[in-house]
This record gives structure tokens, sequence and C-alpha cells, in this order.
């Protein structure tokens, strides 16, 4: 009898370390995992929520019988540059969007949609108010009130 008792003694308290070794490790996951609880959740989000933001619309020209306007909105406390804007847009719509890295020079935009450079020997330029920037769009960081085009066209370069 004695035996019996000493066994249920030891398991009991193997499973009274093993409870507390499991409700120590969620705690621990919680905060180390990157988990975050429900109310802590909500109340980032309400923050989220309450950020400004800014809007910018994006014209992207394929041709003359394509042209299509994006609305983007981002954080206005942030500053973003018009690459990541262009891929947030094209996200958005679900559009491909690639790019090569040419080093110093930046990022240059390659496809859009199902438009690549070199086609009919044209290629994806933008243009702020009208006007084409001499930089990569990683390099310019455009203002909501801007007016922002994407443009599928001969280089002029």
């Amino acid at each position: 009898m004695k035996k019996i008792i000493n066994i249920l003694a030891l398991v009991v308290i193997v499973l009274g370390i093993g409870y507390i070794w499991q409700t120590n490790s969620k705690q621990n996951k919680s905060v180390e995992g990157g988990e975050i609880s429900n109310e802590i959740n909500q109340v980032v989000n309400e923050q989220i929520a309450k950020e400004p933001t800014a809007t910018i619309n994006i014209d992207f020209v394929f041709n003359d019988q394509r042209t299509e306007t994006v609305a983007y909105e981002y954080p206005a406390n942030a500053s973003y540059s018009l690459f990541a804007i262009t891929k947030g847009a094209l996200e958005q719509k679900s559009w491909a969007f690639e790019w090569k890295d040419y080093g110093e020079l930046g990022i240059l935009v390659t496809k859009i949609d199902n438009t690549a450079n070199g086609t009919d020997n044209k290629y994806w330029q933008y243009y702020i108010n009208g006007q084409m920037p001499q930089l990569s769009a990683i390099k310019y960081f455009p203002q909501a009130s801007d007016k922002v085009k994407w443009v599928f066209q001969e280089s002029k370069y």
C-alpha cells in the first residue's frame, strides 16, 4: 500500500511540474514568439487606425487604349519611396511587378502587369507633375499631392 501511495505522489508531482512548465512555456512564447493577446492586438489596431494616412493616385499608361489609375493609401507620417508606393499599389491590384537593381543607379522597374521592358523598344518610365525626374523610383519620395504617372514608352535616352 505504501508503494502505491508513493507512486501516486510521484505521478501528482510530475503532473504538477508538467503543468507549471507548460504554463510558463505559453507565457514565454507569447512574448518571445511575437504572439500578441487579443486585447493588446486590439489596442495596436486602434492606434494604427488613428494614424493619419495619405492617398496618392498613380496613373499607369500601358498604351493608347489602356490607362489605369490606382489609389494607394499609406501612413502620412512615414517617408515612402515611389518604388515602395508603386509596389504596394501593384500588390493591391494583384499585378505582376518586376525590377532590376543597377547598383548606384538604383532600382529600375522592368515589368508592370503583363507589360515588360524591351517590348517594341519601350520601357517603363515615371513622371511627377508632368516632369521626368532623373533618378530611380527608389530614390524619389513623392508627396501625396504629386501627380504620378508610369508610362510604357520609347526611351528618350
